[in-house]
């Protein structure tokens, strides 16, 4: 799966009380993000894989990993079979 989508064109049933119809909507992706601080797992979160540098950043800096976005050395956002790997270099 290609989880740098943030969203997908699925087909659904709406159903009302005169029937049922088939209508196509638009529909959130969430994708598993593994955030690996030089090289030591830290947690992986549920996200919608859009601007996951900024959200990595973000993250870092609320959890106290780092002070300030000068702290972070590098991002490497990396797509697997089973999600996403944010390796973060402080």
């Amino acid at each position: 799966m290609n989880y740098r989508r943030t969203s997908i064109e699925k087909e659904i049933v709406e159903v009302s009380e005169v029937g049922h119809t088939n209508i196509k909507r638009e529909l959130a992706v969430e994708a598993p993000v593994a955030l690996v601080y030089n090289g030591l797992s830290y947690a992986v979160m549920m996200v919608t894989p859009h601007d996951l540098e900024n959200f990595a950043i973000g993250f870092s800096i609320t959890e106290g990993i780092v002070s300030f976005r000068g702290d972070i050395l590098d991002i490497d956002i990396v797509n697997v079979e089973a999600g996403i790997i944010a390796r973060i270099e402080i």
